[in-house]
């Protein structure tokens, strides 16, 4: 089930050794993670998405023809499993890149990237 909920993090600073309190805003529409790799086999790798379950198939829509390699699919599975915790290191680097410069910005491709999946959700 999607959750609007703020997430709030404690991270020690490499650097100082002092204490950081992030705050992870979570885009409206998404499910939490985790998000794990579930049961494989030739022919198709599951994404666990909460309680939900997310097929990935090597073959194409018409179950014809493999798509792509096996080595391929699960390299797909593992990518969209880690999204949640890309998303969040997104916004951590977002956060983090504001902060530093004292101006407010960060690398566009950041920018871009959140605005792309905010837009997708509305």
């Amino acid at each position: 089930m999607p959750t609007d909920t703020n997430k709030s993090k404690t991270e020690q600073t490499p650097s100082s050794g002092s204490s950081v309190q992030r705050l992870v805003l979570p885009l409206p529409g998404f499910t939490p993670g985790p998000w794990t790799i579930g049961d494989e086999n030739n022919q198709h790798i599951e994404i666990c998405i909460g309680d939900a379950v997310a097929n990935l198939d090597r073959q194409d829509r018409y179950g014809m023809h493999m798509v792509f390699s096996r080595e391929e699919m699960r390299a797909n599975g593992r990518l969209i499993a880690v999204a949640p915790r890309m998303l969040e290191a997104l916004q951590i680097a977002k956060t983090e890149f504001e902060a530093r410069d004292g101006a407010g910005t960060c690398p566009v491709e950041i920018e871009e990237l959140l605005e792309e999946l905010s837009q997708h959700n509305a």
